[in-house]
């Protein structure tokens, strides 16, 4: 679609070999360093399979920052502050463009929550957890390219409406 894409991840291989946590903290630093100079025109869309004890969770989920929830004592970057209504935005967007596009159910929405990506990017981001691995019929699901390139396909679509701004000048 033209955008210079950045990928952190294109094998099963993680950045740390330490913790999950360390892995996450990795790829924001990459992303983040990505974005220097142009975080105005960049975001972060983090992808992901949610998995539970509970076998029957199924859906789309998308989640991002609210500023106006801030934890003390889990400070988000500085910069997230700033892009938090555009985090919001771009999940809205993002999210409606899945469920419509038919490429995925509606799980629990669009959900403000504190995850270390999305509250320390420097830049608008959300995570989209695609679907849960826990569930068999859709861990299936999600191995399929077909699946694999809906999901890709609907993001773009709600990528492209979040930069399709409309500037109205007024005399």
């Amino acid at each position: 679609k033209g955008y210079e894409v950045f990928m952190t991840r294109s094998t099963d291989k993680h950045f740390s070999t330490v913790s999950s946590s360390e892995d996450l903290k990795q790829r924001t630093r990459v992303a983040n360093n990505a974005a220097i100079g142009r975080n105005d025109n960049t975001i972060f869309i983090s992808i992901h399979h949610n998995a539970t004890s509970s076998p029957s969770y199924s859906g789309y989920e998308t989640y991002y920052y609210d500023a106006k929830q801030i934890d003390p004592s889990y400070p988000p970057d500085p910069m997230q502050i700033v892009y938090s209504d555009e985090s919001h935005r771009l999940a809205k967007l993002t999210h409606a463009s899945v469920i419509n596009s038919g490429a995925n159910t509606e799980g629990r929405g669009i959900v403000h929550y504190s995850l270390y990506v999305t509250r320390n990017a420097q830049m608008p981001s959300i995570l989209a957890e695609v679907e849960y691995m826990s569930n068999p019929y859709e861990e299936k699901k999600v191995k399929t390219a077909t699946f694999q390139q809906g999901i890709a396909n609907a993001l773009a679509v709600g990528v492209d409406n979040y930069f399709n701004l409309s500037i109205i000048f007024i005399k």
